[in-house]
């Protein structure tokens, strides 16, 4: 089975892109998934944003148990191609 995925995915020019900036291995069970998604005061000059999200079992460095770990990211978008 493939592992539960979440897509954050941009609008530009008021129209959503088909393609995912970021795919995060997630846990979409109950309560969890993707709980926030900030854009840093500075992101005209440093592309950055944060994301808040609950990891599932397949992500890198998960727990052996199985078990949901919450993370919170900083990544970077690339202005030129939205990835």
């Amino acid at each position: 089975p493939l592992d539960p995925v979440a897509d954050i995915r941009l609008v530009r020019n008021g129209e959503l892109q088909a393609e995912p900036v970021v795919r995060l291995s997630a846990n979409l069970e109950r309560d969890s998934g993707i709980f926030g998604l900030a854009v840093d005061p500075d992101f005209a000059t440093n592309h950055y944003f944060y994301v808040w999200y609950a990891a599932g079992p397949g992500a890198p460095s998960a727990p052996a148990n199985g078990a949901t770990v919450n993370r919170l990211v900083r990544l970077t978008l690339d202005p030129d191609t939205g990835g």
